[in-house]
């Protein structure tokens, strides 16, 4: 019998993507959405507590958690990570049964950008600096201490052949998105195809990959200047070294304050790469679907 699969945030990006994927394999998909109901589709605010009755929804064999708050509230603060934690619980107890599988779909910005020289593996020390960041740690606690069939994906930023609004942010010149950025030296970041995100949610569902914690990007990191090259607008040339100053002064803010410009200075400035720790998804990435031929793809088309 095919499993019943309920997906949270089901008309977000990755969600809408999980969906038609996953009812392609067969399977029966639920979800739930604040704004939308229709069809198999419960509308429900999980970051509050007024739920209809349990008795109208059948039981889900696994839960893919793809509903957050990251950009509703504007800038960064902590509503956002109050939300989510609450999004999680609710989902929890609302949803899920003692056997049910849970797939939560995190982020690597738990780990914190500063000072990583090097490509960050799955145990490496986790730090984020942002609200995001700290709402996807402490979900993840509360999935481990809860669940007993849980997996854990921590995704590098999610672009499609249509969607790059998380590739922007580091090509184009911020308040002034007509303007390209090239950094020089050029930095090189780890981002993750939808078709990764997707691949890697089956292997979860089919393997039974029970209680496991995985890095997911693509498995070639992307240069700065290459995904700038791509672009049509003015391009600016930015050197890395007339900001170092800046750099070091946050030192003076506190820790807090510091090291939150630290990590956004190194996530623009400063290489920032990701070791995917999945082994058998690993295998079957084809190295043509990448990035940069999406771009180009797309703006051929545009």
């Amino acid at each position: 019998m095919s499993k019943r699969i309920l997906i949270t945030g089901i008309n977000g990006f990755i969600g809408k993507s999980l969906k038609l994927f996953l009812e392609s394999k067969g399977y029966y998909v639920w979800g739930t959405s604040k704004s939308i109901s229709e069809n198999k589709t419960i509308k429900i605010d999980l970051s509050k507590n007024n739920f209809p009755s349990k008795n109208n929804f059948p039981y889900f064999d696994i839960i893919i958690h793809a509903a957050a708050s990251s950009s509703e509230y504007g800038l960064d603060n902590e509503r956002m990570y109050i939300d989510n934690i609450s999004i999680i619980k609710n989902t929890l107890d609302y949803f899920s049964k003692k056997n049910t599988h849970n797939i939560f779909l995190s982020s690597i910005s738990i780990y914190g950008e500063d000072k990583r020289n090097k490509p960050v593996e799955i145990d490496d020390y986790l730090n984020p600096s942002s609200y995001y960041g700290k709402s996807k740690l402490q979900c993840e606690i509360v999935i481990k201490n809860r669940c007993n069939n849980y997996n854990i994906l921590r995704l590098s930023p999610v672009y499609s052949e249509v969607e790059f609004s998380d590739i922007s942010k580091r090509i184009l010149l911020p308040l002034f998105k007509r303007f390209v950025m090239i950094i020089q030296p050029s930095p090189t970041f780890s981002f993750c195809s939808i078709e990764l995100v997707l691949k890697a949610v089956h292997i979860c569902i089919e393997d039974e990959l029970e209680n496991n914690i995985y890095n997911i990007n693509d498995n070639i990191s992307y240069s700065q200047n290459d995904i700038a090259s791509v672009f049509d607008e003015k391009k600016i040339v930015i050197y890395e070294v007339w900001f170092k100053l800046f750099y070091w002064l946050t030192y003076l803010l506190g820790n807090k304050k510091g090291y939150q410009i630290r990590c956004l200075y190194w996530k623009i400035f400063k290489t920032n790469v990701y070791k995917n720790n999945m082994i058998s998804l690993i295998e079957i990435i084809n190295d043509n679907d990448n990035l940069i031929n999406s771009l180009s793809n797309f703006k051929k088309k545009v």
